[in-house]
């Protein structure tokens, strides 16, 4: 099943090989989004997560990413319980795959961020690049040729709980990329899936 923006979310990607550390103490709002993205890179790169799977979604994944998110994410491993109950016999969404990285088949070399910054008009919320390399297995992330990049764009807002991630645009630009809002992309493929309760989760954006 092909997701718009996201077509191969339920495909396999390449495993991270990035890293970031978080920092504690108070902040301001950028480089408190930049620490949650770089808490998120960690993250990834420990669970190497390949499809949207219930054991995949707890730990520190609901400290990182805002209520809103996780719940879709949550409610997409439950589509995919049910497509696979409902319709055996076809491949369900969300069955495997990285769903937060660019590119749905080549090998990633690693991850930098590159800069964050407020998002006009939106109190609280900044934006976060990020940059990851791809190419073959031992290529030097700064080789000239056989390796190619895309940029991330992670979407942050400062909560009562600190901030959190609401959103992610991959920022992929080819055939089996991956681009475009994961928040979007995940409550579109899920209105097909009413059982699975992402309804719950739109009083949870606030």
């Amino acid at each position: 099943m092909k997701i718009p923006g996201w077509p191969l979310l339920a495909f396999a990607l390449s495993v991270p090989a990035h890293a970031g550390t978080a920092t504690s103490g108070v902040l301001e709002p950028t480089a408190s989004a930049r620490a949650k993205v770089a808490e998120f890179l960690v993250w990834e790169r420990s669970v190497k997560p390949s499809g949207l799977y219930q054991a995949d979604l707890g730990g520190a994944l609901p400290n990182i990413v805002s209520p809103e998110l996780l719940c879709l994410l949550n409610a997409a491993s439950k589509a995919r319980e049910i497509a696979t109950r409902e319709t055996p016999d076809e491949k369900p969404p969300f069955v495997e795959g990285n769903p937060f990285l660019p590119n749905a088949w080549d090998h990633l070399l690693g991850s930098q961020i590159l800069s964050s910054s407020p998002i006009p008009g939106h109190q609280g919320e900044s934006k976060v690049k990020v940059r990851f390399t791809f190419g073959e297995p031992g290529t030097p992330l700064d080789a000239t040729s056989g390796t190619y990049r895309f940029v991330s764009t992670y979407q942050v807002k400062e909560g009562p709980q600190g901030a959190r991630i609401t959103d992610i645009d991959a920022g992929g630009s080819c055939d089996f990329c991956q681009s475009g809002s994961l928040r979007a992309a995940l409550v579109d493929t899920l209105a097909a899936y009413p059982a699975a309760g992402a309804a719950q989760c739109k009083g949870l954006a606030k």
